[in-house]
């Protein structure tokens, strides 16, 4: 099994972990698979990210993993759309539409202490983790 190649995730259900030789061609396995986070709604998330700047990870439903060499930040949040701007000048903003995103959750990792994350599942199967210091108190 390779449950420690994606340590902060559990199963969903009864069904079987995914084998090492399992290949990901769809969201199915990103979709199959639970974050141990807690599920925020899209006003808590707008909070949440208040004023820092986050490093942005994509893992594609086909299996791809991208990281972004910019560093993000929310500058318009409306009832259907998150704006990001890049701190780096030559990066196109950035948008996150509501009636894309499946979930939203917030998690921090075992090892994090300052950092932690907001992860979009997306309806296409794609993953958007953006990753930095986000503003707790707006979780409670």
């Amino acid at each position: 099994m390779c449950h420690y190649l994606l340590p902060h995730f559990r199963r969903l259900g009864n069904g079987p972990l995914p084998s090492c030789a399992t290949h990901v061609r769809s969201g199915d396995l990103i979709h199959s698979l639970m974050p141990s986070g807690i599920e925020i709604d899209w006003t808590t998330a707008a909070s949440a990210f208040g004023g820092a700047y986050f490093n942005l990870l994509r893992r594609g439903a086909d299996g791809s993993l991208s990281l972004s060499s910019d560093h993000w930040r929310l500058t318009e949040a409306t009832e259907t759309t998150f704006t990001f701007s890049a701190r780096e000048a030559d990066a196109p903003p950035l948008e996150v539409r509501r009636a894309e995103v499946d979930r939203t959750l917030w998690e921090r990792l075992p090892k994090q202490i300052i950092r932690s994350q907001i992860r979009f599942f997306l309806s296409t199967g794609d993953l958007w983790t953006f990753s930095g210091n986000v503003d707790e108190s707006a979780l409670e």
